[in-house]
């Protein structure tokens, strides 16, 4: 069974390289459904944070991020199933 947790992150203090970015949208993608059902091997340890693409816009950005509030990002990084 799985199931959806909303976590509240410390955003007090942003470093100077941090961007702190709101998703609007992230899709469900094959890599997703591989490893929730351990499809050719995929890791299948939970909790896991899904996903490796989506649509967000810049709540915060740090002062060498290059990035501005309101900027509209795409995020398409590897590393799934980690919280950074």
């Amino acid at each position: 069974m799985l199931s959806f947790e909303s976590i509240t992150l410390d955003t007090s203090s942003v470093r100077p390289s941090d961007v702190l970015v709101k998703m609007v949208a992230a899709p469900v993608t094959a890599l997703d459904v591989a490893q929730v059902t351990g499809f050719a091997g995929a890791a299948t340890s939970f909790p896991r944070v899904g996903g490796s693409e989506g649509l967000g816009v810049v709540e915060e950005a740090g002062s060498s991020s290059g990035l501005k509030k309101g900027d509209i990002v795409v995020a398409s990084k590897g590393g799934v199933g980690e919280l950074f």
